[in-house]
């Protein structure tokens, strides 16, 4: 092998590696990343934006929507809050005070940077689970899905 192929390979075997460092935690970082630019709540801050009229909006799947979720949330998916969030009624006023929710946090810190890519003025992300909301009392409901929205 010449010197430069030598070098090339070495060169490649470097970047290969150093692009495979990146692909464990990629989506860590996608969420880390949308959590500093939506910004996030507390779960006690959420709950006193809740009771002064802010849309919290469930981007879990439906089957998680069904087992509870926050009374009166807005449920989207996050797989289809492009194309539904523009027409759910309660989001259409762009200016609406959005907060996000899911399970662990993830779907929601991409959700909320999302909605402000799409517009949005004032949308954070829960910094705390579902379940968590739940088990401080706050209030929640079961089921009543619409089933012409999936």
């Amino acid at each position: 092998m010449s010197e430069s192929n030598s070098l090339s390979h070495r060169l490649a075997q470097r970047f290969k590696a150093i692009i495979d460092s990146f692909r464990g935690d990629s989506a860590h970082k996608l969420v880390d990343t949308a959590k500093r630019r939506a910004g996030t709540l507390s779960l006690d801050a959420t709950k006193q934006a809740y009771d002064a009229g802010a849309v919290l909006l469930d981007v879990r799947e439906v089957e998680e929507w069904r087992e509870g979720h926050v009374e009166n949330a807005v449920h989207i998916p996050r797989g289809m809050l492009e194309f539904q969030a523009p027409e759910e009624g309660r989001l259409r006023n762009k200016d609406v005070h959005v907060i996000t929710y899911c399970t662990a946090g993830a779907r929601s810190a991409l959700a909320a940077d999302r909605l402000e890519q799409m517009g949005w003025q004032n949308v954070h992300t829960l910094d705390a689970r579902y379940d968590e909301w739940a088990a401080a009392g706050y209030p929640v409901a079961y089921g009543g899905y619409d089933e012409e929205k999936s």
